[in-house]
């Protein structure tokens, strides 16, 4: 997966510091939850600059990191995700939509997911 780069650090504190810097969806998420007192759980944070279709074992690889972390660590609260909406695989041409299923498949019907996508979803 050399074409995503990851957000990660040693300690949940600390990548939870990297995500909130600059001006993103995700910081915007960080810091919404801390003004509301609630406790948030760094699980995956994956970009990649557009450069074409996400390949099969990729995408199956950043699926698997995504639920192995909710399964390991939940059962949450509530679900956060931040998706480009735009993602492509040639085996899911609507991958984002494909992510929010296997989520939702993971963590059941009644936990909420929140989603911040940027405009692009088509699904």
């Amino acid at each position: 997966m050399p074409q995503f780069g990851f957000r990660t650090a040693d300690t949940p504190a600390e990548t939870l510091r990297g995500w909130s810097a600059g001006d993103t969806e995700v910081a915007g998420m960080v810091d919404e939850v801390r003004r509301q007192g609630l406790q948030l759980v760094p699980i995956l944070y994956a970009s990649a600059t557009p450069s074409g279709p996400v390949q099969a074992e990729t995408f199956e690889e950043l699926c698997r990191l995504l639920i192995a972390g909710l399964s390991a660590d939940g059962p949450f609260d509530g679900v956060l995700l931040a998706l480009h909406g735009a993602m492509y695989s040639h085996e899911f041409p609507h991958a984002d939509a494909e992510i929010v299923r296997r989520v939702r498949t993971t963590v059941g019907p009644k936990t909420p997911l929140v989603m911040c996508p940027s405009g692009t979803c088509s699904s």
